[in-house]
């Protein structure tokens, strides 16, 4: 059944797709927006982690949302955050937020480290998580969290920063016009180069997203 919808099933141009984990997010976005806070986007440094850092840094300059990113040094830095490189980060900055993109499911330690410091985090992302923790002021967005949203493990995390925004333009009234086109064409680049299954809503992402 999977195979026939996957060759023979009409492309479907609504591309939404909404976590509960979107709600409380949002709320955070919605205070530094209003308090005019500082937030931080810690991305990886693959297309997928690139591209998720672009969409939400380029979202939030739009909105004069007040943020920087920054993409490890592979070499230096390593994969995801450590605690020696965000206590520099935050030396240099009073950050407020900090959202980790296609990086931070694991990051136990360095999450708990900036919840000690009085931050809130986002995590944004689509890697196994090895161990589960609850967490004061992180909201973690992955859906291999829960066993309820196995339906949407093939998401990339370009893809569920995509769909995040369209769920802030929404919340936030947002009447400047957005380039969701653009965006789009993110999550299929970030699909393929991160080989994701092109199955269910990813063939619609794709397919659409290189339309545009």
């Amino acid at each position: 059944e999977e195979i026939h919808n996957t060759l023979f099933e009409k492309i479907n141009n609504n591309i939404n797709c909404k976590f509960q984990d979107f709600v409380l997010a949002g709320d955070y976005i919605i205070d530094c927006k209003k308090n005019k806070k500082k937030v931080l986007i810690f991305g990886d440094y693959d297309v997928d982690g690139y591209s998720s850092t672009y969409l939400l840094y380029d979202f939030f300059s739009n909105l004069k949302i007040d943020c920087q990113y920054y993409i490890p040094d592979r070499l230096i830095d390593g994969y995801g955050p450590n605690k020696l490189l965000l206590k520099k980060l935050i030396k240099k900055n009073n950050y407020d937020l900090i959202i980790f993109v296609d990086c931070g499911s694991n990051s136990k330690e360095e999450i708990s480290f900036l919840e000690r410091l009085g931050l809130k985090i986002i995590v944004i992302d689509h890697h196994q998580i090895y161990e589960r923790k609850n967490y004061n002021n992180a909201i973690i967005i992955n859906p291999l969290k829960n066993t309820s949203l196995n339906n949407y493990t093939y998401f990339c995390a370009t893809s569920l920063v995509y769909f995040f925004i369209k769920y802030l333009i929404t919340i936030l009234k947002v009447t400047k016009n957005i380039d969701l086109n653009k965006y789009l064409f993110f999550a299929a680049i970030a699909t393929i180069c991160d080989q994701m299954p092109l199955r269910n809503l990813n063939k619609t992402i794709v397919i659409n997203g290189l339309k545009s």
